[in-house]
């Protein structure tokens, strides 16, 4: 068994870069995610609640945020300002609305979840999870909150069935083998119009190279500035099916992405946010030697709470 390496640690001298801002005109948390990732911000000043229990709101996202919280990526950091948006936003709607910490109560918990809304049993979970952070949490509201929990629906919830998840695979990966397809004959009509054997006397395959040609350069199609100064596609581009059909000869469209997410689900068990941050870091165990194509894919799944 490998005796591992020591840890690195920070040079001498190194201060704990500030992330809690407070003040007359910010309430702010900054994030640095533990992937090595840019920081980011969760501006708290959109808070429709008086300043000192903003703050205190902003001391829970700073714990949560922290080394020791649950939510330590840049995506999972900046849904607790969801999260606290439908909370105030309920407590602003009652006739007196608490302005400090002390006065949360029961209360509070029982007219948030009568409130409802879509995400109300997710946001009990997430409102426990980053309010353990906050300083002196009121005893009376605490308890209610650490054991509140939205009754069941009567409609019952299942998964889709084997044969069900065949079918939506199978139509993923049809979806994707078609854009394939279309993108290697797009392909191949540029190759052929870059060396010539496209001719002139061909409208339509010349057209169409030329603007394979420009997409392929440009990142987009050619644009005119019409009578009424907006950016439009040029007539070239609508006569060969608008600027959605020509982009999409060379990439993906929307529902190509979409199947493409569908079946990474499918193929992975995932769920979507791990999928949508995925990084494309990977490398080659196949050495690119001729045998199957394989890829091992860089992937953070951080732990939500």
């Amino acid at each position: 068994m490998s005796a591992g390496r020591p840890a690195a640690l920070p040079a001498a001298g190194y201060v704990l870069p500030q992330r809690l801002f407070v003040g007359e005109s910010e309430c702010r948390v900054r994030v640095f995610p533990e992937d090595g990732g840019p920081p980011a911000d969760i501006d708290l000043m959109v808070l429709p609640v008086s300043r000192e229990l903003r703050e205190w709101l902003a001391v829970a996202a700073l714990g949560a945020t922290g080394p020791g919280g649950p939510r330590r990526s840049v995506a999972s950091a900046l849904d607790i300002l969801s999260i606290l948006k439908r909370f105030t936003r309920y407590l602003a709607t009652l006739q007196r609305p608490p302005t400090r910490p002390d006065q949360l109560g029961r209360v509070h918990v029982d007219g948030f979840i009568l409130a409802g809304g879509k995400w109300v049993h997710r946001d009990l979970g997430s409102l426990r999870s980053m309010l353990r952070f906050a300083p002196d949490p009121p005893v009376e509201f605490w308890a209610r909150l650490a054991q509140a929990a939205v009754p069941k629906s009567d409609g019952a919830v299942r998964s889709y069935s084997e044969a069900e998840f065949r079918r939506i695979t199978k139509t993923a990966r049809e979806q994707l083998r078609a854009a394939a397809r279309r993108i290697r004959r797009a392909r191949e009509v540029l190759r052929w119009w870059r060396s010539g054997q496209i001719e002139r006397g061909d409208r339509a395959g010349w057209e169409q190279g030329w603007l394979l040609d420009y997409l392929d350069r440009h990142g987009d199609v050619p644009r005119q500035v019409d009578g009424r100064g907006r950016d439009v596609p040029t007539a070239l581009v609508m006569r060969h099916g608008g600027p959605n059909t020509v982009i999409g000869n060379l990439h993906l469209d929307y529902a190509d992405v979409a199947a493409a997410a569908v079946l990474l689900l499918c193929l992975t068990g995932q769920n979507l946010r791990v999928i949508d941050t995925a990084t494309t870091n990977h490398h080659r165990p196949d050495a690119h030697a001729g045998g199957p194509a394989t890829a091992v894919i860089e992937l953070v799944k951080p732990q939500y709470r």
